[in-house]
């Protein structure tokens, strides 16, 4: 009896933390979106950037709507894995050039790269949970 609420315990303690990081991967994702969506309107940037920062926005949106309707499939978080890697890389071309130099937005971006760092690590440990 006495291993069976063990068990049981130890279930519900698992379930509420694989909730509790789908929780926070949700509402990181919603400032993602928020913040691609937002600095179109604060910084002034070339029609390019804006169509790149809309298309992030979406992007990310997209999962999370599927994640609200769906709850996160591995191919969700596969999925997100991607995006998250791509638009680091991109971002980090803004903080160093391809010649090893520190370019002129740099710390503007170092904020963004550090940002999506940490829902790609969010990304990374709820993708292992469910391997488990």
């Amino acid at each position: 009896m006495r291993t069976t609420n063990l068990k049981s315990l130890v279930r519900w303690v698992r379930k509420m933390q694989e909730d509790t990081l789908e929780k926070i991967l949700n509402i990181l994702l919603v400032l993602l979106v928020l913040g691609y969506i937002g600095i179109n309107f604060i910084a002034p940037l070339p029609p390019f950037l804006i169509g790149e920062n809309i298309t992030y926005a979406v992007l990310y949106g997209l999962i999370l709507y599927l994640s609200y309707k769906n709850g996160y499939k591995n191919t969700h978080l596969l999925a997100l894995t991607t995006i998250l890697g791509f638009n680091i890389g991109r971002v980090s071309r803004s903080i160093i050039s391809p010649r090893g130099e520190i370019e002129y937005l740099a710390l503007e971006h170092i904020p963004l790269i550090s940002f999506l760092i940490l829902v790609l690590v969010f990304t990374l440990v709820t993708f292992h949970n469910r391997l488990k």
